[in-house]
């Protein structure tokens, strides 16, 4: 019994969230395809409206990209690939370092912790906590001319290079408020992402990311406390802190600060 009725706002958001539920049907029957069947599925799959989300959830289960080092290591070392997967799982209390070199074992960990949709919501929650970004002006390359050449077409060459320069710095003017600018990411307002956006996209930018990576990776690892294998936890430490080690530089930070800018794009 419906005693308020819906206001023509929550109805037009309702609308839309069914739509985005219905756009993401495919991604949400591969998923449930490849879930174990053991246990029913997360309510958060059969729910959720973000891509993103299944993503990180159906990410343990993608096949490695064609030409990738975990394709190849999948290929060249398949009894290692089997054994790490059944360490992480539970499976097996013993670490293989015998079945392959030390650094396939390691990108397989870091690869198993990077997929882990936990640990990806709790980089996610700490970056919006504390990302900052940092932006500086693009110093426009210096172009060298020969002065002993003295012909016609070079002296035209020089006019077009200096009007080129001088469009170049009258672009970079536009941009000088955001030369070393730094702020926090999810703090910043819809005209400084347009510009900042703008002059990525135009060259006349950098940006870059403030982040303390010792403390992420403390983080993850404390969150690995109760969900990677025991272990490693306990008698391999050095090993576990190599692959979350790996984990946040190689995949995670990059994962973490697009899927934080995108939206704001």
């Amino acid at each position: 019994e419906i005693v308020h009725p819906l206001s023509t706002k929550q109805v037009h958001l309702l609308q839309s969230l069914i739509t985005q539920h219905s756009a993401l049907s495919s991604l949400r029957s591969k998923l449930l395809q490849v879930l174990p069947t053991e246990n029913p599925p997360p309510s958060q799959v059969l729910t959720s409206t973000s891509k993103a989300e299944l993503e990180d959830w159906y990410a343990p289960y993608k096949p490695p990209p064609k030409g990738s080092i975990l394709q190849r290591i999948q290929t060249e070392h398949p009894q290692l690939v089997q054994a790490v997967e059944d360490l992480w799982w539970g499976k097996s209390v013993k670490v293989p370092f015998s079945l392959g070199p030390k650094d396939a074992l390691l990108h397989l960990l870091s690869s198993k912790i990077a997929a882990d949709p936990r640990i990806v919501s709790v980089v996610t929650e700490e970056l919006q906590k504390h990302c900052r970004i940092h932006t500086k002006l693009v110093k426009p390359k210096e172009e060298e001319t020969n002065s002993n050449n003295n012909t016609k077409r070079n002296k035209s060459n020089n006019h077009n290079a200096q009007q080129q320069q001088q469009q170049q710095q009258q672009q970079a003017e536009k941009y000088t408020h955001y030369d070393d600018y730094r702020g926090h990411l999810m703090y910043l307002k819809d005209h400084q992402v347009l510009a900042i956006r703008r002059g990525v996209d135009k060259k006349q930018l950098s940006i870059s990311y403030d982040i303390d990576g010792t403390k992420m990776e403390s983080c993850i690892a404390y969150h690995l406390r109760s969900s990677a294998p025991k272990v490693l936890v306990k008698d391999h430490r050095e090993l576990l802190n190599e692959a979350i080690h790996d984990a946040w530089t190689r995949l995670l930070r990059r994962r973490g600060t697009s899927r934080l800018w995108a939206p704001k794009c």
